[in-house]
């Protein structure tokens, strides 16, 4: 993770990789903490910027819903959180 912010009432991590750069917004590419599993340190302690996550299951996977041809960007509802936008090069290579 390379930011981690309480933002829009949920805690949130953005990995710049997935965001497609270091300009990536909170509203469009902010991951709910609440999809991760800290791969770091367990569930049981604060995700800091620098730990590894992965996401839990039922947010493994999931149909791209949008996609913008300009960014690459490849938009997933991911439930009760809504779209995030993803870039869809890097989600190839994970």
């Amino acid at each position: 993770m390379d930011k981690i912010a309480y933002v829009n009432g949920m805690w949130q991590a953005i990995n710049y990789d997935l965001a497609g750069g270091k300009d990536a917004l909170w509203t469009a590419n902010g991951i709910p903490l609440a999809m991760l599993d800290n791969v770091t340190r367990g569930n049981y302690a604060a995700t800091r910027v620098g730990d590894q996550v992965k996401f839990k299951a039922g947010y493994s996977y999931g149909t791209i819903d949008q996609y913008d041809n300009t960014s690459n960007g490849a938009g997933i509802v991911e439930g009760q959180y809504g779209n995030v936008w993803y870039n869809a090069k890097a989600l190839l290579n994970k």
